[in-house]
């Protein structure tokens, strides 16, 4: 509630803030950011939150980890012409099938841009978090290793398999295989000779030989990073989710979309899905730049 009789009445674009005694809805425009603190269970959603995503009449992007701003507002989006997907990879919304949705991030790369092998680390850096500043060598070696698989991935690779589950499959075999397919061994003399994508084949592919070689080195480490930072890729259901694209993050900046990325945060799994997470954002903002 208001009491300021001279406060700015909502226009459509406003932040929203309210109602006052009178129940005049009260507004803010401003171009700046906005910070809302309070405890849990305090209306941050139902007091602000939901309001707003029932009124902001141009795009949105949405971190939703109950599912609650999704469900209750994307009838209000699509009633003002937008476009909602519904990232919701354990089921956690109740809003229809329609609306939910897949994101392959490694889809939107054009290979043929100079911006490609940017594109490419700012994945593998989503890919594998920093817990500590002091081992950033080694998260930095896992990252140009994953880098390099993504890049061998998406020039060899058909486009059916461009996806996460292909990098994963490479990053987890076996030196040689007894099935007489590739082992990870062929895999990386054939990256050894690829020096596509700015050298990162290369580069992966030469530190996937030297650790193979060594019994104990950095890039056997590297090696070992990465498989556990990859970890969370083997869920079946976080696999679905980033197996196919149903729309592209450009979107955001380009057409009329409201994206919603459900991800629950009780328990262990922001824990367990917390490169999920940054992953999506660190898309979401190369979209937009």
């Amino acid at each position: 509630m208001f009491d300021n009789k001279n406060a700015r009445t909502y226009q459509t674009g406003d932040l929203f803030l309210g109602l006052d005694e009178n129940n005049r809805p009260i507004g803010i425009s401003t171009d700046r950011h906005a910070i809302t603190i309070a405890g849990s269970r305090s209306g941050k959603g139902v007091g602000l939150i939901i309001p707003n995503l029932k009124r902001w009449p141009d795009n949105v992007l949405c971190i939703d980890p109950k599912g609650e701003n999704a469900e209750l507002t994307y009838q209000d989006r699509e009633k003002m012409g937008q476009a909602v997907h519904v990232l919701d990879p354990f089921g956690s919304a109740d809003v229809p099938d329609r609306i939910r949705a897949k994101f392959n991030p490694l889809v939107s790369i054009d290979l043929t841009s100079n911006r490609a092998r940017q594109d490419i680390l700012d994945i593998a850096n989503g890919l594998v978090i920093s817990h500590d500043p002091k081992h950033m060598e080694w998260v930095e070696g896992a990252r140009s290793l994953l880098a390099g698989i993504i890049a061998y991935v998406l020039v060899d690779a058909p486009p059916e398999h461009h996806n996460f589950a292909s990098v994963r499959n490479i990053l987890m075999l076996p030196k040689e295989t007894a099935s007489g397919g590739m082992g990870l061994w062929e895999h990386a003399q054939e990256m050894t000779g690829d020096d596509r994508i700015g050298g990162l084949i290369r580069n992966a592919g030469v530190t996937l030989i030297t650790g193979m070689e060594s019994e104990k080195s950095m890039e056997k480490d590297f090696l070992g990073g990465a498989r556990r930072a990859t970890e969370w890729l083997d869920d079946d259901a976080i696999a679905e989710c980033l197996s196919d694209t149903s729309f592209q993050m450009s979107d955001l900046k380009t057409g009329d979309a409201s994206v919603f990325l459900v991800l629950p945060a009780g328990g262990s799994f922001l824990k367990t899905y917390g490169a999920f997470l940054r992953l999506f954002v660190k898309t979401a903002i190369n979209a937009m730049t």
